[in-house]
């Protein structure tokens, strides 16, 4: 919150933090009309029903934090896992808010593994949001004036498996693994511990391979879930006696636990965990059809890249680079040659967006698997573009995905019920998209690039191979501390003097950090003296 203190302190920053609440009020203007657009969390679903439903964020300065986690390794050749989290700060412009300078990093973890329970490090976090949403008294410069500030965290972002950490769901190898749907999974063989994991529309043979799943879906009527029915699972799961009791629960359900995320006062189930686009459309559904085409597919079959037009294909995408150069990002490799080491998510982004369609149109691909190919690329152009989007074109991006989606089953698995195995989630999950454009604004709200890319400056400014962990800790509480002292006020010693107290700086500091925060704090005196 001392951040949140020196933000208010200074006149332009406070200005930049009523941004939410202009764009709620717009948005509420509008609620039940068709030129109401969505574009960012202020105009969104969301936050709407948080103020009209739950009471919050009543008054302009309330502010709305976006939580954000991820692991990485410090040093690629030793166990030095950490697990790094941010705070958002959604009351800012979309344009500036996941800037570095806006975003908090608040904690990361002392590995060397990876946090078996990383609710236990969030704790102090909750703890000091369950006082921030009963209201703190703030100093705001533009009005000159104390107010009562009241904050709290409105989503938790992760990927995948970071998110299955805090979501309390089951995850995505559960029978009911879509943390969006009650959709029930599918499994592609009769083999004994078979998963039910995969999620076709229609499989084929479904009597025989899985007798109690409905034979279709449709996907304009998918059972959505709800908040209503997640807090009956969890009274379920509290009045369960056995172990057992709950194991069932959590197979009929897709849910295992009460999350501390359930302790903010703005959730809301399944709207508060929203998907993330960089991994699920780059890295999960992108290099997924690559392998489809290149390893997980047979000779002979439609969907099939022989050998000579992929290792044709790898080499002209450095040629192309040319032409169409990777302007924001470093080269893009060979696919064909370097797909199993360590392919980045920036040249997946890079064949998806520029490389295949053109390339495969020379090459000439087979048809009807460019087009699909071409209606999913349309999807993630769509959804990713910054613009706001209405109910008409929503429903239009849904349309899109629900055929490509069937067209996708009909040339992927056809009447062979052991390829449901390519139905995987992250392909079904892009039916969400158009929904999570309507709660949250944008698909892009979830995007985990934020702290990716916070793991990376930190990484890179790791020295100490002895003692790497301390070394974070020292870096990201000076990061923050600089950032508090000097990017916030325009004037350096009032915000020291109002802002920053002893007391207020001890209880920030982790104890890895002390010696070198607080040697670090009085060399910043000396200079603002």
């Amino acid at each position: 919150m001392a951040t949140i203190h020196a933000m208010f302190a200074n006149v332009e920053t406070s200005e930049l933090l009523r941004h939410r609440d202009l764009c709620l009020q717009q948005a509420l203007l509008l609620v039940g009309t068709a030129a109401r657009k969505f574009s960012d969390y202020g105009n969104s679903q969301v936050h709407v029903m948080q103020h009209q439903d739950l009471g919050l964020f009543q008054d302009p300065q309330d502010v709305a934090f976006a939580l954000s986690t991820d692991g990485a390794q410090l040093t690629m050749k030793k166990q030095s896992n950490t697990w790094i989290m941010i705070l958002i700060l959604l009351n800012l412009p979309a344009s500036i808010c996941y800037k570095t300078g806006n975003v908090i990093i608040n904690f990361a973890t002392p590995g060397p593994n990876s946090p078996g329970d990383i609710e236990s490090f969030l704790w102090p976090l909750f703890q000091e949001m369950a006082r921030a949403s009963e209201g703190i008294w703030i100093w705001d410069a533009l009005d000159s004036a104390y107010f009562l500030l009241r904050a709290c965290i409105v989503m938790a972002l992760g990927d995948m498996l970071g998110s299955a950490k805090l979501n309390g769901m089951a995850g995505h190898t559960a029978i009911f693994g879509d943390r969006f749907s009650m959709i029930q999974g599918a499994r592609s063989s009769l083999a004994k511990g078979a998963k039910s994991q995969y999620y076709p529309l229609s499989p084929p043979d479904n009597q025989r391979y899985n007798p109690t799943r409905p034979e279709r879906y449709e996907l304009s009527k998918l059972p959505i879930r709800t908040q209503q029915a997640y807090w009956r699972i969890i009274r379920r799961l509290e009045n369960a006696k056995t172990k057992k009791a709950k194991t069932d629960i959590t197979r009929s359900t897709g849910v295992s636990r009460l999350p501390l995320c359930a302790a903010s006062l703005a959730f809301i189930h399944p709207l508060f965990f929203p998907i993330d686009p960089f991994h699920l459309f780059y890295e999960n559904c992108m290099s997924f059809f690559w392998d489809l085409w290149t390893s997980f597919s047979k000779a002979g079959e439609l969907i099939h890249l022989p050998v000579v037009k992929a290792q044709e294909l790898g080499c002209l995408i450095p040629l192309a680079m040319a032409t169409l150069p990777p302007a924001f990002c470093g080269p893009v490799q060979d696919p064909y040659l370097k797909r199993q080491s360590q392919y980045k998510v920036y040249e997946w982004m890079a064949l998806l967006h520029w490389y295949i369609i053109p390339i495969g149109i020379e090459l000439s691909f087979t048809p009807a698997i460019l087009r699909n190919f071409a209606r999913f690329v349309y999807t993630i152009e769509f959804a990713m573009t910054i613009k706001g989007r209405d109910e008409e074109d929503l429903q239009h991006l849904h349309d899109t995905i629900a055929e490509f989606l069937k067209e996708y089953e009909r040339l992927y698995i056809g009447q062979d019920p052991e390829k449901i195995q390519r139905a995987r989630l992250c392909v079904f999950q892009l039916i969400h998209i158009p929904r999570h454009i309507q709660w949250n604004g944008s698909i892009r709200l979830g995007s985990q690039a934020t702290v990716e890319r916070s793991i990376g400056e930190m990484g890179h400014k790791i020295r100490s191979k002895k003692a790497p962990f301390a070394n974070l800790a020292n870096l990201i509480y000076q990061r923050e501390l600089v950032k508090i002292l000097f990017g916030k006020s325009s004037s350096p010693c009032q915000s020291i003097s109002r802002l920053i107290l002893p007391s207020e700086i001890h209880c920030k500091m982790s104890p890895l950090s002390v010696g070198a925060g607080s040697s670090f704090l009085m060399g910043m005196f000396s200079e603002v003296d």
